[in-house]
């Protein structure tokens, strides 16, 4: 059965390079392989959501793609495993790995996660990407795309 994969870009479009990862999921639309399109499900949001649980246990990977001020390198990868913390009632949640356990414990699965960090650099108010976080946004996008046809089984 092929895999179902879930990609994620984070961010508030008004912010500057905090919208990176809206940003490289618009170059992601534009660039995604055929082959690979069909199991992949592109979307945007402005936070970490408890809400998001539900629809992450239908999914077996997914990517979240964020935008960062303190990264060395322009993008970089981790991956994230389930872990609770210790506030837990709270409608909006800051951590992916505290989505994750909600996801396990509420659906008894939880999909293998990463994080893809775009470094940005500007993030006052305004609707425009700096020229370093544009180019970083692209090589987010390519980066999630070199993921999914080197490591990802999708079948």
């Amino acid at each position: 059965m092929p895999k179902k994969v879930i990609i994620i870009g984070l961010g508030n479009t008004l912010r500057e390079d905090d919208s990176l990862g809206a940003r490289a999921i618009e170059i992601l639309k534009e660039l995604l392989p055929d082959h690979l399109s069909q199991y992949v499900l592109l979307k945007t949001e402005h936070q970490v959501d408890i809400a998001q649980a539900p629809l992450l246990a239908n999914y077996d990977f997914v990517f979240f793609i964020d935008s960062c001020s303190n990264n060395t390198l322009p993008v970089e990868i981790k991956k994230i495993e389930p872990e609770r913390e210790a506030a837990l009632f709270t409608s909006h949640i800051g951590s992916i790995s505290m989505l994750l356990y909600i996801t396990q414990k509420f659906y008894a699965c939880v999909p293998e996660c990463y994080l893809v960090k775009i470094k940005g650099v500007n993030f006052g108010y305004g609707a425009k990407l700096s020229p370093e976080a544009a180019i970083n946004a692209w090589l987010g996008a390519k980066s999630v795309i070199a993921m999914l046809n080197k490591t990802l089984p999708l079948n």
